[in-house]
């Protein structure tokens, strides 16, 4: 844990701030930039909400979801009079930006997160590692500030807290998240709204693509994984395979599960989700990615076939040091 009280002072002192979080964001990423958003506007700050690229369409209906732009901020002062703060994101290259653009902003950094592969590069470091959710590390962040907390602010934080925990499923779920759900909840967060919106509503195409993904299912002893191809989602008119991985999970017997995903003819995402005491992470690594030991993914700038020979491999070799196979 590295709470740094720094960050209250940060903020209390600071007026321009740019919120955002890694590539393809999740859940979380978006729901802790928009509840930070709202939290900081309520004290009088001006804030950015800058992406390096989209976001599932899935999200819109989160409050504040029109503040979302990418590209960073051309108009905010230059230096460290603005604030950029990283949330859910391991490391500074997860943002997706050009390095030269954060560079030319020159920005102090705030560092928001709960990933144990944090390469803690913030300027000021808000992190906690037992936290379920960066909105989780958020929702501690608002309370030490003394925010009035409200049901938009509540809403976008609990669609984070929902979706690293799984619905409360996952085996992060602790007994402070389920308290600062139920916060969440007393404050008027949208509990209804939320999981239909995640969990219970899918567009046709992510459907069409889950039948033509299902069929790639392998297995190998305690080991499974499921191909996306390119034509797949081409196919489908989709590339929304957002908890395809964890339908793996279900199965008996199972200690890690891998959706690989063709990006390019040379590039391939992975991940990976650990059932029990199979450290995912460690194996994410390996390939420059992260994440927690029970999630983590990667990009591995390499075909799908080489992708899977390879990380099949260092699952096989872990599970058979780990006594499993």
């Amino acid at each position: 844990m590295n709470l740094d009280p720094q960050a209250i002072e940060l903020i209390q002192t600071h007026s321009h701030f740019v919120l955002t979080s890694h590539v393809d964001p999740d859940g979380d990423g978006l729901g802790g930039i928009l509840g930070l958003a709202l939290a900081l506007k309520s004290l009088g700050k001006t804030v950015s909400c800058s992406l390096s690229g989209g976001f599932q369409e899935k999200y819109r209906f989160l409050p504040g979801s029109d503040m979302l732009v990418q590209g960073l901020p051309e108009a905010f002062p230059k230096g460290k009079k603005t604030v950029l703060v990283s949330i859910d994101a391991a490391h500074l290259d997860r943002l997706g930006f050009d390095s030269s653009e954060i560079e030319a902003l020159n920005p102090t950094v705030l560092n928001i997160d709960h990933h144990t592969s944090n390469k803690m590069f913030g300027d000021v470091n808000y992190f906690d590692s037992l936290a379920a959710a960066s909105c989780e590390v958020i929702w501690h962040l608002i309370k030490e500030l003394g925010v009035t907390k409200d049901s938009e602010m509540a809403t976008a934080l609990y669609c984070g807290l929902l979706t690293d925990t799984g619905r409360f499923r996952f085996s992060n779920t602790t007994e402070r998240a389920m308290r600062y759900g139920a916060e969440m909840l007393g404050a008027g967060a949208r509990h209804t709204q939320v999981v239909r919106k995640l969990f219970e509503e899918n567009p046709w195409n992510k459907l069409h693509l889950e039948s033509l993904v299902l069929p790639t299912l392998k297995r190998e002893g305690k080991m499974a994984w499921l191909t996306v191809r390119k034509e797949m989602m081409q196919a489908a008119e989709t590339d929304d395979t957002e908890d395809f991985v964890n339908k793996i999970t279900e199965i008996k017997g199972m200690e890690i599960a891998i959706l690989f995903k063709e990006v390019e003819p040379e590039l391939t995402k992975i991940s990976l989700r650990a059932v029990n005491n199979i450290d995912v992470n460690q194996i994410a690594s390996v390939y420059g990615g992260g994440g927690h030991s029970k999630a983590a993914g990667a990009k591995l700038k390499m075909s799908l076939e080489a992708a899977i020979e390879s990380v099949t491999s260092a699952c096989r070799e872990t599970l058979h040091k780990m006594e499993l196979l």
